[in-house]
């Protein structure tokens, strides 16, 4: 259970109370452990006018796969350290369950790249995990970005860049 304070209320419209619990629910979630969240307020179970969200329930992360990017990098996370391989994995919507990825270090060499393969795609979620080796870098970090390519022209489409410290 996690209890809010009163701000959590500020500005409640449907739309960003679902992205707010959202958020939460993905955060608190991230341990393999916690499967959902109950969330109050106050400790009280909080009540939107207008917010089509049954507050009182626990709430788990298949309930908001629409407020996912068609690309979600669960691991490696923002201030992990890479060393000399990475491990990839997370969610993805995207044509024929395929995209890219890049890892350049700062000093802008080129250290990784290929596809990713989606469990599924498309119009559906798939899960993914990738693993790639790179050569090592003096640098001090690196940043992978993700991304789909455009299957109308080939331009760069739901682009997730993440800056990572090397080791």
């Amino acid at each position: 259970a996690i209890d809010l304070s009163d701000t959590f209320l500020q500005n409640p419209t449907s739309r960003s109370v679902r992205n707010r619990v959202s958020e939460l629910v993905y955060t608190a979630t991230t341990p393999p452990a916690i499967t959902g969240v109950q969330i109050t307020v106050n400790g009280s179970t909080p009540v939107f006018q207008g917010a089509p969200l049954n507050m009182s329930r626990v709430f788990e992360r298949s309930d908001f796969l629409d407020t996912l990017p068609p690309i979600f990098l669960e691991t490696p996370a923002v201030g992990d350290t890479l060393s000399g391989s990475l491990h990839m994995t997370g969610l993805a919507n995207v044509f024929e369950a395929q995209f890219n990825f890049t890892l350049t270090d700062s000093s802008g060499k080129l250290l990784a790249s290929g596809t990713i393969q989606a469990s599924a795609g498309t119009g559906t979620w798939g899960s993914f995990a990738h693993d790639v080796a790179y050569t090592a870098s003096s640098a001090p970090s690196a940043a992978l970005h993700v991304y789909d390519l455009s299957a109308k022209d080939g331009s760069v489409i739901d682009s997730v860049v993440i800056n990572l410290p090397l080791s």
